[in-house]
């Protein structure tokens, strides 16, 4: 596919995608947009590849106000 999918798939390698969006999917259908635009913009502002681990952190960060506020 190129160079720029190359650098794409370093920055965000597979495991990490696939751990985004089984995160996004486990959450609120109305909330899954919001979720994964959110996540994957303040992810890409991070340094160096994203790992599974912080994209599961991204949308549990996010959602965990919101349950806050739920209770």
């Amino acid at each position: 596919f190129g160079p720029e999918r190359e650098g794409h798939e370093q920055r965000w390698p597979n495991a990490a995608s696939a751990a985004l969006a089984d995160a996004v999917l486990a959450s609120p259908a109305g909330l899954r947009p919001y979720l994964m635009a959110t996540a994957k913009q303040r992810l890409d502002a991070e340094p160096g590849p994203i790992t599974p681990d912080q994209a599961r952190r991204a949308v549990t960060d996010l959602l965990a106000p919101l349950r806050t506020a739920a209770e």
